[in-house]
């Protein structure tokens, strides 16, 4: 570790070991998996009221020594994983430490667990309730929740079979189901589901459910959803795998260190789901 004449800790120094190598561009590219969520919200703990995105650098937005040691120690508590100063001077951005950090956690083995895939952006008192559209995840919704007021809380939920050991719900009645049993805390109060392509099908699907259970003030709004009518579900040819990765990195974002069998993994549930292939379509 370089250390200054003094024998302090020589952020210099250790800056020029770092390595850059991201792309420069305007666009917002909101985290793509569970890790990248995850230091996405340690990061915004620690630099307020601004813009973050994957490829933020840590230093850039005003990161210090101490901000520095106050991320390694976050990570251990909130990820549990060890993180070196070193590391996170080699691997600024909130991207390049996912990928450190991913493959770490693939070396061992997952157990136990927890199909809970309610993930919350921020709380609040009144609740958008954002269901994911056929790519599974709900990460699409990050950039909607930093353009509205800081006062609502904003939720994700994503589909259940994304993470290992996780198995696919097979119909859209029983993921309809499901994921009212994860947000069975927020209906109580006032809440609106929010659905983008497959996901406003969801929330129409959830909010039918719920008013079949007595709740009447449940609101809805779907953005471009059309509806699978059976006839056009059946004219839709099977997805191939080729074609399949291609529209996951288009449309959802692949991170760059995905692995074949997270695909091969995801793409049978296309496969069974005549509904699914036509909403990827």
């Amino acid at each position: 570790m370089p250390l200054t004449v003094n024998g302090k800790f020589d952020l210099r120094a250790l800056e020029a070991m770092r390595v850059i190598d991201r792309p420069r561009n305007d666009k917002f590219i909101a985290p793509r998996n569970d890790i990248e969520m995850k230091l996405y919200t340690l990061f915004s703990q620690l630099f307020l009221n601004v813009t973050i995105d994957i490829h933020s650098h840590f230093f850039e937005l005003g990161g210090s020594s101490l901000d520095a040691l106050r991320l390694v120690n976050l990570v251990e508590k909130e990820i549990g994983q060890l993180l070196s100063l070193t590391e996170l001077i080699r691997y600024p951005t909130i991207e390049q430490l996912a990928v450190l950090l991913r493959t770490r956690t693939r070396g061992s083995q997952q157990q136990n667990v927890r199909a809970y895939n309610l993930m919350t952006f921020r709380d609040g008192k009144r609740h958008l309730i954002c269901i994911h559209p056929g790519g599974g995840t709900a990460y699409c919704y990050l950039k909607l929740a930093n353009a509205l007021n800081r006062d609502l809380g904003i939720h994700g939920i994503q589909a259940q079979g994304l993470k290992e050991g996780e198995s696919f719900l097979p119909i859209f009645d029983a993921m309809a189901d499901h994921y009212l049993t994860q947000i069975e805390h927020l209906i109580s109060q006032p809440h609106i589901l929010y659905g983008w392509s497959l996901g406003g099908l969801m929330a129409l699907l959830m909010a039918r459910k719920l008013q079949q259970r007595g709740f009447h003030h449940s609101k809805i709004i779907m953005f471009d959803t059309g509806y699978p009518y059976p006839e056009m579900v059946r004219c839709i040819p099977q997805m191939e795998l080729d074609e399949f990765k291609q529209k996951l990195c288009r449309f959802d974002g692949i991170f760059p260190d995905i692995h074949e069998d997270d695909i091969d993994r995801y793409h049978p549930l296309i496969q069974s789901s005549p509904s699914l292939t036509y909403w990827y379509n």
